[in-house]
């Protein structure tokens, strides 16, 4: 009998060992278990709290459209007013309206050269707005030859009055000038020595 207590002693141990191993066998399994199905819980309420997120979202009405302001009405403008200034706000007062003609300028002695010359085109020069302002009023004695064409060419300024103030108006509107040629035996040939003069005047308005 006291051989076979150790065997028993042996066994008794063996098998509380595999007791204990089969009863944390099953612990574990049941955390496990646990910890997924709390999982699982967790996840589908998640999915189910935004279902519910969404329905509410698509149960919600639209705000209403905000009414646009109304833009306040343009201010009153007095047009009497607005379209006549007052002359004292303008520094550079048009004294009138420039008028050009071709003749004689005074105190020269004679009508200008070659009177049977012709002219086809004539361009209005252009009245210098220093001069406008200031009411200033002159002449340009002008020379230069007529082409075959009847165009003119080598352009040149005898005399002015008030000197070198119209004299780059009256070169420019003279170069585009155009005139009958003059003609000699059936042929067109030019015609130098060509004087003519331009007067700057002032109409008043």
């Amino acid at each position: 009998m006291k051989r076979n207590r150790p065997l028993i002693a042996a066994l008794a141990g063996l098998g509380v060992t595999f007791g204990l191993f089969f009863v944390m066998q099953k612990l574990i399994e049941m955390r496990e278990q646990f910890r997924e199905t709390h999982i699982q819980g967790k996840v589908i309420d998640f999915v189910r709290l935004k279902d519910e997120s969404q329905a509410e979202r698509k149960q919600r009405k639209l705000p209403q459209k905000m009414q646009e302001a109304k833009p306040p009405p343009p201010p009153d403008i007095d047009l009497s007013r607005a379209q006549r200034p007052d002359a004292g706000d303008i520094n550079s007062a048009v004294i009138g309206i420039p008028t050009f003609n071709m003749g004689r300028a005074p105190g020269l002695g004679g009508p200008p050269s070659d009177m049977d010359v012709i002219p086809l085109v004539r361009i209005q020069p252009q009245y210098p707005r220093r001069a406008q302002q200031l009411g200033i009023e002159g002449w340009v004695l002008l020379e230069f030859t007529i082409t075959p064409a009847g165009t003119v060419k080598d352009a040149i300024v005898v005399d002015s009055e008030p000197p070198r103030i119209f004299d780059r108006s009256a070169l420019r509107a003279v170069g585009r000038f155009k005139y009958k040629p003059k003609i000699e035996d059936g042929v067109p040939v030019e015609r130098p020595g060509v004087q003519i003069v331009l007067n700057f005047e002032l109409e008043d308005s």
